[in-house]
């Protein structure tokens, strides 16, 4: 509720110490860290922000596309366009995984956002993103 409060720093306090604290049950780990993920990406903090989604990417099961879509945007927004079309890339090839026979929505958006703005490449992404990227 404190970040949804506008009370960032208060939220990464009390998820840091969620953290520390619930060492058995890696599921709200899980959770700690994605809100942490978004946390700092909403403060702008890539380096920190893409620290979460890589803890996410190694030990969730999840969506590996989503947490290398949400590295890709952090190095985007550092401005490692390379690193960030590497990234979109393997978006496009783990967004192909199948759970039960289907691919997870998400999965099926991020696969059709990326193909469709060209994000596989640093032309297309510097296309997209020239605002963000001058």
């Amino acid at each position: 509720l404190e970040r949804l409060k506008g009370k960032s720093q208060s939220a990464i306090e009390r998820f840091n110490e969620c953290l520390g604290t619930q060492a058995d049950w890696v599921q709200l780990q899980h959770l700690c860290c994605y809100e942490l993920g978004w946390t700092y990406f909403a403060l702008a903090n890539w380096t920190t922000a893409r620290g979460y989604w890589e803890r996410l990417l190694a030990e969730s099961q999840w969506s590996k596309a989503f947490y290398t879509y949400m590295i890709a945007l952090c190095d985007l927004m550092s401005g490692n366009v390379a690193a960030a079309a590497k990234g979109m890339q393997s978006t496009q090839e783990l967004s192909k995984r199948k759970i039960g026979g289907k691919v997870l929505p998400i999965e099926q958006y991020l696969h059709r956002k990326v193909k469709e703005y060209e994000l596989t490449t640093e032309a297309g992404l510097g296309s997209v993103f020239a605002g963000l990227l001058a």
